[in-house]
């Protein structure tokens, strides 16, 4: 049905006929430019394709991000037009950064600002992502940008093509690929397994096509996985993956949502123990070997406890760490915990405005669930925050792209709300969309 075939069926609705007037205007003005778009996608893209051996003080994906926020240029009242309650948040933490690196004497000054660029660039790209995420269709198409990056990431690493053993600790050897550390691959392969079940089965139509298809794709993930022996990847995967027994409409949809999560659960379990990486790795966290975050933690909290109000500075607390632990033999040691990275880095008042900031992002993705996202942004946001208590992923892109997604979702499904059923209609028809749906 065309848009002048329903201004003519419901012209004398008084006021709908201003209503149809303006709606192809307002929505020029919140539609972002194709080159805006597609630079986001590419970014998205590199993103899991990170190649750690470089010359370059930035990675690609990095530059990318560059790239992207160049292109945000085309749409500038798109992507910067309304900044979100999270990122004003996030703005507050860079400035306590700052401030915790000039209190605690400016230590390292060029490694401050290599720090201090990241964050800041990761801050913009979270600003624009938002608002770009609103819109459905540039939601699906990330997401199928990043599933189509992750699952190049786990043939080039279970081919062998990009593949090569490396010792992490603990004297085993564990596959990576591109360079990678294995759990930030794990990390990357986890969003990307949930990303496909809520693609398939999170929503009402599949994205996919079938939904078979994403059995194959999900084995392969699986099996990348469990070759680089991230333990952490794989219990916050699974934990993700029953957030999808909240998803589903009606009881038969949830009873089928958690028969799938606990398949992908199970298949993931079962390839687990017939890797002997993963049974040596299991062993040695139960006799206590955690890679050294038994020491580190206790260690590090001991650190917050001497300058709990704005710590020890950005940089500075990663050498001040390994000073307190000489028999890892490393110059600078990382906290292995957000929490622990917050507390020692930018004392209480940093860490009081990043962790609101992850809080607000994780309800979003709460109210989303309501939405055409389902639980899939719940479920990416698990993922976030128990990788984040093995790991410290403050500068993670990819965590990053999730924490947007579940704004935008939530925003998105805000805006719905508040959209008149005219407005509705007249957007539908000039979609070529059902509008008796």
């Amino acid at each position: 049905m065309s848009t002048e075939a329903l201004g003519r069926g419901i012209a004398h609705g008084g006021r709908w006929s201003a209503w149809a007037s303006r709606a192809p205007a307002m929505a020029a003005q919140t539609r972002a430019h194709p080159i805006t778009r597609w630079g986001f996608y590419l970014y998205v893209f590199s993103i899991p394709l990170e190649y750690p051996d470089r010359t370059l003080p930035f990675d690609y994906a990095t530059l990318m991000g560059g790239v992207f926020l160049l292109a945000a240029a085309f749409s500038p009242r798109v992507c910067f037009g309304r900044m979100s309650v999270p990122v004003a948040w996030y703005w507050a933490f860079l400035y306590v950064w700052i401030g915790a690196f000039a209190l605690n004497g400016g230590h390292y000054p060029d490694l401050v600002l290599q720090a201090f660029l990241r964050l800041l660039q990761l801050v913009l790209i979270l600003w624009a992502s938002i608002n770009l995420m609103r819109d459905e269709r540039t939601r699906q198409a990330t997401l199928l940008a990043l599933s189509l990056s992750c699952l190049i990431l786990a043939a080039l690493q279970v081919t062998e093509v990009a593949n090569a053993p490396a010792d992490f600790g603990g004297g085993l050897q564990r596959a990576t690929v591109l360079g990678q550390n294995p759990n930030r691959t794990g990390r990357f392969l986890a969003g990307a397994a949930l990303v496909l079940v809520g693609l398939s089965y999170g929503r009402a139509r599949s994205i996919l096509g079938p939904r078979w298809l994403a059995w194959p794709l999900l084995g392969l993930l699986a099996l990348a996985m469990v070759q680089g022996g991230s333990r952490g990847a794989m219990l916050s995967l699974a934990i993700g993956m029953f957030t999808f027994t909240l998803a589903g409409g009606t009881l038969g949809t949830k009873i089928r949502n958690s028969l799938v999560a606990t398949l992908v659960v199970g298949v993931l379990a079962w390839i687990a123990i017939q890797s002997p990486l993963m049974q040596k790795r299991f062993e040695q966290a139960e006799s206590g070997n955690l890679a050294g975050r038994e020491e580190i933690f206790p260690t590090a909290f001991e650190m917050f406890r001497e300058r709990p109000l704005v710590g020890w500075g950005p940089i500075r607390t990663y050498f001040e760490l390994a000073s307190r632990l000489p028999e890892h033999g490393s110059e600078r040691r990382d906290t292995h915990n957000l929490v622990l990275e917050l507390l020692t880095s930018t004392g209480a008042l940093g860490t009081t405005f990043c962790l609101t900031a992850v809080a607000l992002c994780v309800l979003a993705a709460w109210r989303a669930r309501r939405g055409p996202e389902g639980v899939l942004p719940l479920a990416l946001m698990t993922l976030v925050l128990i990788g984040n208590m093995s790991g410290n992923f403050l500068v993670f892109k990819l965590y990053w792209i999730y924490q947007a997604y579940a704004v935008g979702s939530a925003l998105a499904l805000r805006d719905g709300a508040r959209e008149s059923p005219s407005h509705r209609l007249a957007r539908r028809a000039r979609a070529g969309g059902n509008i008796e749906s």
